[in-house]
């Protein structure tokens, strides 16, 4: 559902400067597969500096790879079930529990 691991590093700089917060406070959570994600951007050099804090809970430091041509398809399916067409404004007033809803039960 994404191009790892730019996507991550892209929404660590764009979430404070657009949903507020403090860009020196950040803490990255995740669960399962979340969890693989934080610790493989633990491990990333690009990433240093975008987070201060992590919390793995469970996943392990493999990361499945996914194809760009099946990342598009299952990012068309989240934006289809979020009834997006501007993506961008869609995702900002999106709920949290839809999101959450609407993601690929694979994540």
């Amino acid at each position: 559902m994404h191009y790892f691991p730019q996507c991550e590093k892209k929404t660590l700089v764009f979430a404070p400067q657009h949903f507020g917060g403090h860009p020196k406070r950040v803490t990255l959570l995740g669960r399962g597969t979340g969890a693989t994600l934080v610790t493989a951007l633990t491990s990333t050099p690009k990433a240093r500096g975008l987070f201060q804090r992590a919390w793995a809970a469970g996943g392990s430091g493999a990361v499945a790879e996914t194809s760009l041509r099946d990342a598009n398809i299952e990012n068309q399916v989240l934006l289809s079930g979020l009834r997006c067409s501007d993506v961008l404004e869609c995702l900002r007033g999106a709920d949290a529990a839809e999101v959450w809803r609407q993601t690929s039960k694979d994540w």
